[in-house]
Order: structure tokens, then C-alpha cells, then sequence
């Protein structure tokens, strides 16, 4: 799996039949400015050039205060 972060103002932009998960289920950063998306295979063509992070690269990305908030419960 390859995952990239895009800003959350461009995902109406986004082929999202390429991609491994649904629009409305994207994980968000805290503040809301960004999206992380995953897809298998190659880059699609609507999000070429973006950078690409593979799971062990992600995963600190995504235990950041930009995307972690410790306190927050469920």
C-alpha cells in the first residue's frame, strides 16, 4: 500500500476509484487542512506528483500532534 497526504480542498479533484479508500472516509488532520489516502500500484494520474509515503514513512507522520491528539478519547 502507498500512501500520500493531499490538502482536503483538493479531494473533489481526486479519481477516487483509484484510490483504497472512500471520499467521505479519508482520515483528516486535527485542523482539517489535510487528508491521507492510500491506493495500491502505481501513482494515479489525479494525484501524479504528490508525494508518496510507504507504511513504515506514514506511520510516525500519523502519530504526530498534527494528526494525533493522545487526549482525545473515543
Amino acid at each position: 500500500m502507498n500512501y500520500i497526504i493531499v490538502n482536503t480542498s483538493d479531494l473533489d479533484s481526486i479519481d477516487f476509484a483509484d484510490m483504497a479508500v472512500l471520499k467521505d472516509y479519508v482520515r483528516k488532520s486535527l485542523d482539517g487542512t489535510k487528508a491521507l489516502l492510500k491506493y495500491s500500484g502505481s501513482q494515479p494520474v489525479s494525484v501524479l506528483g504528490t508525494t508518496e509515503y510507504s507504511l513504515e514513512e506514514i506511520k510516525p507522520i500519523m502519530r504526530s500532534a498534527e494528526w494525533f491528539d493522545p487526549d482525545d478519547t473515543i
